[in-house]
């Protein structure tokens, strides 16, 4: 799988990186062995996609990955979930998953895309409210 996973439980904070080419399958396993289980409800999660490549998903495979997701996150109301991305096509596809995810009823996570790893990290850690 080319998603890797860092929980830190003090801080309450998932890390993912992508590497690679990842498809629909990759992210829904992802989802079903990290969160499913109730374990990481309410943590923020930093996803750090700048080495990933998106080609294998279509923009219907990221709506159903909006879709489905949604069903992990709703337990996560007031986290925070920060994209990380480095090409042109990756945030476009990134801001369309968030803004499919905004459009949801009973979205429990605030979304957000970046192109530095540097203000994701101080978004999800409150830094950036200073």
């Amino acid at each position: 799988m080319p998603i890797h996973v860092e929980i830190d439980a003090k801080a309450r904070t998932v890390r993912t990186t992508y590497v690679g080419r990842v498809r629909r399958a990759d992210v829904l396993d992802y989802m079903y062995e990290h969160w499913e289980s109730g374990a990481l409800d309410g943590f923020d999660e930093l996803t750090d996609m700048r080495r990933a490549e998106f080609d294998q998903l279509s923009f219907a495979d990221l709506l159903s990955l909006a879709q489905e997701t949604l069903k992990e996150d709703r337990a996560s109301a007031g986290s925070r979930l920060a994209l990380v991305v480095s090409s042109p096509e990756a945030l476009q596809k990134a801001d369309f998953f968030a803004s499919a995810r905004e459009t949801l009823p009973q979205t429990g996570r605030e979304i957000r895309v970046f192109e530095s790893l540097e203000e994701a990290e101080r978004w999800i850690t409150g830094e950036d409210a200073v």
